[in-house]
């Protein structure tokens, strides 16, 4: 193994002492040209691979991915979009990496931690989501610049990284420098790191194998500085922010140390030296561990707060790939490019034939401590990782286990097997390299290529039907054409030249693997936050009135928004605070699950509830940014209602005067209950808080306007309760005399007296005069929630930019923080969203608020205050606020743990209020208020990793001191 002093000594003059001294500067120098010699050597390979990024103007920015201009790519992109059907997951690096690296260059340029990301929902953790690399070192060059130019270098940067570390845990292990090359080769560009490059996870794999330098070096004695290594390099891990991936790693290690440990024992029968080195590895990984604690901690938090809604579920632990797909590690091309349909390649990984076939030669027993030791390892850890992807009984079990269950292992440990398996075919190169390879094996490449290939094609014969016969083709003859190198190779090796040997190795698994990876599909380089016009209308108004936006038809695509300090509702997360989720599910998009993106864009979610909604006026949206009109979608609850109540009234569909259809008054479509007097509905109803008011619109058809003898209609709703009728509804409608009436005219009728009742409603249509032409219905007829409109759905937004796209402002839009007179005290979020939805609170002028112990309230009819954001910062805001009496503050940001509040410096609680957001109590007269993000769980973890460091710097600081006195003792 080569040494890692790279310290150089002075020349000696003589004596024995000085040709000690001679030897150890030669081998130091040995070392330092063998480093630069790599380095160079891996960037000659990085930028041949990806020479089109590197040398011709392209980037690995996913260009053509939803964005800031919805579907149509970044703003002034004069470039066509290449298609891409080899890159899988090309969205998740533009919908969460980019855009949060920007948010953390924000917060660093203004002197913060990257602690909270106020421009995703009403405000949500940033560095507690785990992703957003908010300490990640790796991550320097996209902080210091978001250009395109910046983005591309880290990727280059980040895969040269992980070369060198494949190579010097290679050559820790004890390879020769060819086989230390070829593994390095082998992982950095095998098919997780290909088809999935543009995601910031790559990282934590291209540093495992500095942990595992880190396990060999206190292995072999050098235990100082391998905890060292292993301690920095778990932490490294833990900020690159992937918790799967990170879980996945560590456990990964641990079995790596485990099976150490198991060797060791079992070789030298010496329990104390087993002992001493497994103290070793624990301090290790426990001082990573411990100086991650920073981001684990609050990442822990946040998981407890977004339990009810995360994209995570304990099922992930249990999915499995088909068997039939191991097919697509070996040819990577038989089931087509990986972001075919057809290719249903769920593994996201390939190695391709050299490294399995050599991985052949890595099996053969030899009494080495590198087949004893790391070989056996890999075989196992190998067989133990692609048992649990393809649902090995037993095995897959583990998925069960407390966040194993919410690991999805088919992905995140791909790269893992990937990794071993190539550490096997490189001990099989040192094995040709030492001419460990008998002639007669020279068969074997070939005799599996053609045994694996039939396999294949039986286990995938359904699908390889439908794959392009060029894929199939490709595929196969690649994979025979470097079985035969490797047979040549592997007789070459009896009488060849080292050198040659190896520099054939690394060719053969440098072509196959060059020839895999797609290169004509990179978009030409182009800044992805291209700043439109649009935007800078957006963050010029939004500045100074302090709201939010909102944007459909995928423009700002979460969460582009942070990008440009735009504070949109709108976030792509796998965490969500529960309370926020259950806001949007129970007042704006029913429809939502495990993502919140404002319409069918990317989401089976329905068009958002943003008229005539008082709840969706509280999240202080301002603006509505659309790709063209903003016209109010059908209803589909309609259509169910409207279907219900003919369903119950089959008598009356057969008299042909009721039916399901839909009138077009101010060119808007409504679906329409059609009741052609005279006529009576019945429908029986129990009232619900979600269904307390009914809506509707009382409309004739309007090719019946000027007709001669239409005569106009009555509309009328009757309740009977326990016998009791009650008129709740009565009206005429004659658009033919009335020129008012010509327009949808909006109404609603409050069933909330009769929440928990079974009641029975008559719809009635009568003709005042004549029938004739009393083509009569109730338009958009729904059950709904909420208060009696405050405007027509035409009136609420007003268009105020019409360029590239269309900005409407929304007149009833709330500020973001206001001051009422009356509050409410329920105890949960449930009973909160029940109150909610009874239609009996108008959050304008009453806060619900949530408090079991103390039960504060106020109910005042004098004038509220008033109150103004004077500071907006990501963890600071600072609100003045007069109040003529004790009064409530209103903040509409996310209720959250951490945050403190402050009345003219003291310290104020914080209630749950409105179901999502913050608010305080505030006495009479003028006030300053400020809100502090002071999460103890973060500077909980400061502490943990500042411990972590000093034990790290003693441990360091003995050892140094004991060595500094054995020299000096024997001098």
């Amino acid at each position: 193994m080569f040494r890692l002093n790279v310290q150089r000594h002075p020349k000696p003059e003589s004596g024995p002492e000085s040709v000690s001294q001679l030897r150890l500067w030669k081998i130091n120098r040995q070392f330092v040209s063998e480093s630069v010699f790599v380095f160079v050597a891996f960037v000659i390979f990085t930028l041949t691979f990806f020479n089109q990024v590197a040398f011709f103007g392209k980037t690995f920015l996913p260009l053509s991915t939803v964005g800031v201009m919805g579907l149509t790519g970044p703003y002034g992109d004069p470039t066509t979009f290449r298609p891409d059907t080899f890159h899988i997951d090309l969205g998740a690096s533009s919908w969460a990496s980019e855009p949060w690296a920007q948010v953390v260059r924000f917060d660093y340029q203004s002197r913060q931690l990257p602690l909270w990301n106020p421009y995703q929902g009403s405000g949500s953790p940033l560095l507690a989501n785990g992703q957003s690399g908010a300490f990640d070192i790796l991550r320097l060059p996209v902080v210091v610049s978001e250009s395109a130019v910046a983005w591309d270098a880290y990727y280059l940067l980040r895969i040269i990284g992980g070369a060198v570390a494949a190579y010097a845990f290679g050559r820790a292990i004890g390879l020769l420098r060819p086989a230390a090359f070829f593994l390095a080769v082998a992982y950095v560009f095998s098919g997780h790191f290909i088809i999935l490059q543009n995601n910031m996870w790559i990282e934590s794999y291209y540093l495992l194998p500095v942990v595992l330098l880190g396990v060999e070096l206190i292995a072999v004695g050098r235990q100082r500085l391998g905890l060292a290594v292993m301690a920095l390099t778990i932490a490294m891990v833990t900020y690159v922010g992937m918790p799967e991936v990170t879980l996945i790693i560590l456990v990964t290690v641990s079995a790596y140390c485990s099976l150490q440990l198991v060797i060791e024992f079992v070789t030298t029968r010496d329990p104390k030296r087993t002992l001493q080195i497994a103290l070793w590895m624990i301090g290790g990984g426990g001082v990573g561990i411990a100086l991650g604690a920073p981001l684990t901690i609050p990442l822990l938090e946040f998981s407890a707060q977004s339990a009810q809604f995360t994209a995570h579920r304990s099922v992930l632990g249990l999915v499995t790939a088909s068997p039939n797909l191991f097919a697509t590690i070996v040819f990577p091309l038989l089931l087509g490019l990986p972001g075919e349909k057809t290719a249903t390649n769920f593994i996201n990984h390939y190695v391709g034939i050299t490294v399995t076939v050599l991985a052949l030669y890595g099996l053969l027993p030899r009494k080495t401590r590198l087949f004893q030791r790391t070989a056996l390892i890999a075989i196992v850890i190998t067989i133990v990782f692609l048992a649990k992807t393809f649902g090995v009984p037993g095995l897959n079990d583990i998925g069960e286990l407390p966040f194993l269950n919410v690991t999805l292992f088919t992905k995140w440990s791909a790269p893992i097997s990937g990794f071993f398996i190539a550490v096997l075919a490189s001990i099989g190169v040192n094995n040709l390299l030492q001419k460990n390879i008998r002639a007669i094996l020279s068969v074997v490449p070939l005799v599996t290529t053609c045994l694996l290939a039939v396999l294949a094609i039986y286990l995938n014969r359904s699908i390889i039907v439908h794959v392009p016969p060029v894929d199939v083709q490709t595929s196969l003859s690649t994979a025979v054409a470097c079985a035969l190198a490797v047979s040549l190779v592997t007789l070459l090796s009896r009488r060849g030249p080292r050198w040659l040997v190896g520099l054939l190795c690394i060719v053969m698994v440098s072509t196959e693997l060059y020839s895999y990876a797609s290169h004509n599909v990179y978009q030409d380089r182009y800044d992805r936050f291209t700043t439109p016009p649009y935007v800078h209308y957006l963050v010029d108004h939004t500045k100074r009135q302090s709201v939010r936006v909102m944007g459909l038809n995928g423009l700002l695509y979460p969460d582009d928004s942070s990008a440009f300090k735009l504070q949109d509702i709108r976030f792509l997360d796998a965490l969500y605070v529960d309370r926020y989720l259950l806001y949007i599910r129970s007042f704006i998009s029913p429809g939502v699950t495990d993502r919140f993106v404002g319409g069918p864009v990317g989401s089976t979610e329905r068009f958002p509830r943003i008229w005539n909604n008082s709840w969706f006026d509280l999240l202080s949206v301002r603006y509505i940014v659309s790709s063209g009109p903003l016209t109010r979608p059908v209803d589909t609850t309609s259509d169910e209602l409207i279907n219900r109540i003919i369903a119950v009234n089959p008598a009356a569909k057969k008299s042909e005067l009721v039916t399901h259809t839909s009138f077009t008054i101010d060119g808007q479509s409504r679906p329409v209950l059609y009741e052609h007097p005279p006529s009576v509905l019945k429908f029986p109803l129990v009232v619900t808080p979600d269904q307390s008011h009914i809506s509707f619109a009382p409309a004739i058809e309007p090719s019946a306007w000027t007709e001669s003898t239409a005569g106009g209609v009555q509309f009328e709703i009757d309740v009977d309760y326990a016998g009791q009728h009650r008129v709740l509804f009565l009206r005429n409608v004659d658009p033919k005399n009335n020129a008012s009436q010509r327009h949808w005219v909006d109404q609603q009728v409050n069933l909330s007296s009769y929440l928990g009742k079974r009641v029975v409603l008559t719809l009635s249509t009568r003709a005042i005069r004549s029938t004739n032409f009393d083509w009569a219905g109730w338009g958009g007829i729904r059950l709904t929630p909420a208060l009696s409109p405050r405007h027509t759905p035409l009136s609420q937004y007003h268009l105020v930019y019409s360029k590239e796209v269309n900005i409407y402002e929304n007149q009833d839009a709330l500020p973001r923080a206001f001051v009422v007179n009356k509050v409410t005290n329920v105890s949960g979020p449930t009973q909160a969203v029940a109150l909610a939805k009874s239609g009996t609170i108008d959050p304008r002028t009453t806060a619900i608020i949530e408090d079991t112990k103390s039960q504060p309230t106020i109910d005042s009819t004098g004038p509220p205050g008033s109150a103004t954001i004077v500071e907006y910062r990501a963890n600071d805001v600072k609100v003045a606020v007069s109040a003529v009496e004790r009064s409530y503050l209103v903040l509409t940001d996310t209720f959250y743990p951490g945050w403190a509040a402050y009345v003219d410096g003291k310290s104020t609680p914080i209630y749950p209020t409105d179901l999502a957001f913050r608010g305080i109590f505030v006495p009479p007269g003028s006030h300053e208020v400020e809100f502090i993000y002071e999460p103890k769980t973060f500077y909980a973890g400061v502490v943990i990793a500042f411990a972590g460091l000093t034990a790290l710097g003693v441990v360091i600081a003995v050892g140094t001191l004991t060595q500094h006195t054995r020299k000096e003792f024997n001098d």
